[in-house]
């Protein structure tokens, strides 16, 4: 049996968790027009995306990615400094 006051809590902070959200997007502001109308008529995002926030494939998706960068990165500077 699913409880009601887990349930009315879990809705609670989805409900801070937007306001957040909607609140920290309203506070970046456009520096020019280009911005405003691509903000505006477009639909271009204006803050970075949430990494928290994405569904747990993509976030695994993205760490394989930057610890791929790092140790690629890594490799590059020892082989290069090695054969120097």
């Amino acid at each position: 049996m699913y409880n009601y006051n887990k349930w009315r809590f879990e809705r609670v902070i989805l409900i801070l968790k937007n306001e957040m959200y909607e609140s920290r997007a309203a506070d970046v502001p456009s520096f020019n027009d280009v911005t405003e109308h691509n903000r505006s008529i477009m639909g271009v995002p204006s803050n970075s995306v949430q990494f928290s926030s994405l569904p747990t494939p993509i976030r695994w998706i993205g760490y394989i990615l930057f610890t791929a960068f790092a140790i690629c990165s890594i490799t590059f500077v020892v082989v290069y400094v090695l054969t120097r």
